[in-house]
């Protein structure tokens, strides 16, 4: 008994000595990516599901004393545990796990089955809702903590409110403070409520595609060039939860569009070359488009097999000649195909991806962009490419190039319009800031860059479908008709506006720091409360002992 006693006292130094020497054990034998998982990425798992679990479960319903770790136990060990104090942690890691589960058979699912299922549906979607329920607990953990200190703390001239709030009271006590215990259960309802209206915007925005039609003036384009209709689309992403009737749906946007040529500007697919990714992207075939649709590469093309997705487009049936793949080629685009009218011809560049760039190639036959190559090659029969001399650099110049990066470098090489997407918008804010962080030229919309023929063009699509789970929290999801505008006609002037997804990204570069900056806070009160309860202990103490050598 002695010996259990001893375990327990110092079962956080065992336990942390036993999590240490196993990550110690990862970095050797498995490599610095694993050890990075395990010594940063679970724990910071834990501390976000410990937070939740604080705001949701223990605030509300339980007593201050109470784990996360106490309470399961509990539920696991006690037959049959008490429903009004298992009931909340019950129904939280039910919640967590199926989410969890989602995520991870959604893959082998989804990718072996023309359509989601419905289980992938709706337990992956789950899983990308916790990032927006983690959303709602900040907001209103941010409401509250404004409250405590100007509202609350101002008004009392007190500011120990803090110290028992933020992540366990700062004096630990079995006792429930019912008033505290029903403002945080009005706190839960207030997050489960954002939680339900964030997520359901998310859905929507997820599943219903803005179609944006915007006026694009590219240098050197010519006026009987003025007006061409190119459609284009990225980021269909067929996989695990995008299947035929995305595809179907997308083909009907494209074609509603009545455009001259369309582009399909990478990660169209999300998976292995198989037969039900071919039956997922069969509807593309339908697409019409007088001049043609072309296909170049992205970032998940690569990751999976790039070779079996030239193959697929290039040669093999139905999609051989109705989709033309084009990676680190060009064509030259006449307006319905008339090659004899040289007063309309648009150079369209498709390049590889930047994920075949150096030591990050993830599968056989990467190769890296470049607009040199593209230049001077063109599509051949059968999936060949046909070394020529490369078009006058009179001509206008639009390249398709997956991710939006180096873009001043594509302004100086002639580019006038660049077409991208990889980004999604930033699909579940606050990641939005990561792209920032990745140093990409845009995230959405439109952007300009000087150049010597005037402006020249970035569009990035926030994408059809999305990568992971099907949500758009602060972006949405689109199928872009861009009018080619001539400078020599067209007087208006390029809709290079802010969109709510580069909103959102500017945001969350600044609240982020701000937040965690903020955290600060409650903890230094909590700690100055601990540490005056410490001394007050201290003093009643040698008090006592004072007190005993008298009587004695």
């Amino acid at each position: 008994m002695e010996a259990y006693s001893s375990i327990l006292r110092w079962k956080n130094t065992i336990f942390y000595s036993m999590f240490s020497a196993l990550g110690t054990v990862f970095f050797m034998y498995a490599g610095p990516f694993v050890a990075v998982f395990w010594f940063i990425i679970l724990p910071g798992i834990y501390l976000l599901v410990r937070y939740m679990w604080l705001r949701l479960c223990r605030d509300p319903f339980l007593s201050p004393k109470s784990t996360m770790v106490g309470e399961t136990w509990k539920v696991l060990s006690t037959c049959p545990p008490k429903v009004q104090k298992a009931a909340p942690t019950v129904t939280f890691f039910l919640f967590f796990g199926l989410c969890f589960f989602g995520g991870i058979f959604s893959a082998p699912l989804g990718h072996s089955s023309p359509e989601p299922p419905l289980f992938s549906t709706i337990f992956y979607n789950g899983f990308g809702s916790l990032v927006v329920l983690i959303c709602a607990v900040w907001f209103v953990d941010g409401l509250w903590f404004f409250w405590l200190i100007f509202g609350e703390g101002m008004r009392r001239k007190n500011y120990d409110a803090l110290a028992t709030w933020w992540w366990r009271p700062a004096v630990v006590t079995a006792e429930v403070d019912t008033t505290q215990q029903k403002l945080a259960q009005y706190r839960a309802a207030t997050i489960v409520l954002l939680y339900m209206l964030w997520t359901g915007l998310s859905v929507t925005a997820a599943y219903n595609p803005t179609i944006l039609e915007l006026d694009v003036p590219v240098p050197r384009l010519p006026a009987a060039c003025d007006g061409y209709r190119l459609a284009m689309a990225a980021d269909l992403h067929a996989g695990a939860l995008a299947g035929v009737s995305d595809t179907e749906n997308l083909v009907s946007y494209l074609n509603a569009m009545k455009p001259d040529a369309v582009a399909l500007v990478g990660d169209i697919g999300d998976q292995v070359v198989n037969s039900a990714l071919r039956e997922k992207l069969e509807p593309l075939v339908n697409i019409e488009a007088p001049d043609g649709v072309y296909w170049s590469p992205g970032n998940h093309e690569n990751l999976v097999s790039i070779e079996d997705y030239r193959t697929l487009f290039r040669k093999e049936s139905p999609f051989a000649g109705k989709i033309i793949a084009i990676e680190n080629e060009h064509v030259v685009l006449n307006r319905s195909n008339d090659t004899d009218n040289d007063s309309c011809s648009i150079v369209l560049a498709g390049m590889a991806d930047y994920s075949g760039h150096g030591g990050r190639q993830h599968s056989p036959g990467q190769v890296a962009p470049d607009l040199d190559k593209a230049l001077k090659n063109t599509p051949g029969p059968n999936g060949t490419s046909i070394e020529t001399d490369p078009p006058s650099s009179q001509l206008p110049l639009i390249m398709m190039q997956h991710q939006p990066m180096d873009m001043k470098e594509s302004v100086r090489s002639g580019v006038g319009l660049q077409l991208s997407g990889h980004t999604h918008g930033g699909q579940l804010w606050p990641q939005h800031a990561i792209l920032y962080i990745a140093g990409y030229d845009g995230i959405s919309g439109l952007h300009a860059f000087e150049s010597k023929d005037g402006p020249s063009y970035l569009f990035v699509t926030e994408g059809v479908v999305g990568w992971g789970p099907r949500l758009r929290f602060l972006c949405k999801t689109d199928v872009t008709l861009i009018n080619l505008r001539s400078p020599e006609v067209f007087e208006g002037a390029a809709d290079t506006s802010i969109t709510l997804a580069t909103a959102a990204m500017f945001f969350a570069i600044i609240i982020t720091p701000l937040s965690l900056i903020g955290t600060c806070v409650p903890i230094y009160f909590c700690l100055r409360e601990k540490w005056r309860h410490r001394k007050y202990n201290i003093a009643n103490s040698a008090n006592n002992d004072s007190s005993r050598s008298h009587s004695v």
